[in-house]
């Protein structure tokens, strides 16, 4: 466990303040980033982690200044949280995004343990039956995950945030255009299970 090697984590809720992210009604991605965020912060914090926080409210922080913040405190591992958005309505599922190939194992890891951590909540909630709902779709979109994303190969450009010289991700929860996937977003299972996956990933990947 982390709480034996003094490590600090850096915590990204995307977007904020005048940038509201994507949205979609009363929901905005800036909000759930931070939500998730502070999830994050709170699970780490037991594991041991001093973690730092690039906003810890409803603030607009440039992008250049997130990672230069995370360098200066010396943090041994940067993680940044965004909801996706698509003009497919179809488009669904968690995908992990990395920038220096020599900091990909971070962003696998955090894939995968974000999935183990949903799938084990699931197993969880089977003696509750009105859990079934929850469940079946949590199921499914795990089933959806779309894995890991080179963001030079899959965007066409270099992502600011992950362009520092710590090791680095970016995680897109799931899609805000989706309607299954935005459902998840309402559901505290699910998202203390994406805050968990992060932490653990995080946790593994530097031991």
């Amino acid at each position: 466990m982390s709480y034996i090697r003094n490590l600090r984590l850096c915590v990204d809720p995307g977007h904020g303040g005048i940038d509201p992210g994507c949205s979609y009604k009363d929901l905005q991605e800036k909000n759930i980033t931070l939500d998730i965020a502070h999830k994050v912060k709170n699970i780490a914090t037991g594991y041991g982690f001093d973690v730092l926080m690039t906003r810890d409210d409803d603030t607009y922080v440039p992008l250049s200044s997130r990672v230069d913040m995370a360098e200066k405190k010396m943090c041994d591992a940067f993680v940044s949280i965004h909801i996706n958005w698509s003009d497919s309505a179809k488009a669904r599922g968690i995908e992990v995004i990395y920038h220096n190939d020599l900091y990909r194992g971070l962003s696998s890891i955090i894939f995968a343990k974000i999935l183990d951590e949903i799938e084990d909540r699931c197993e969880s909630l089977k003696n509750y039956k009105q859990s079934d709902s929850i469940i079946k779709k949590m199921k499914s979109f795990i089933s959806s995950a779309r894995g890991l994303r080179y963001d030079v190969e899959y965007l066409g450009y270099e992502l600011t945030v992950l362009r520092g010289l710590i090791p680095s991700s970016l995680v897109e929860v799931c899609f805000l255009s989706n309607r299954s996937d935005r459902a998840l977003l309402n559901n505290e299972f699910f998202l203390n299970s994406v805050a968990s996956g992060i932490v653990k990933g995080v946790d593994l990947y530097l031991l």
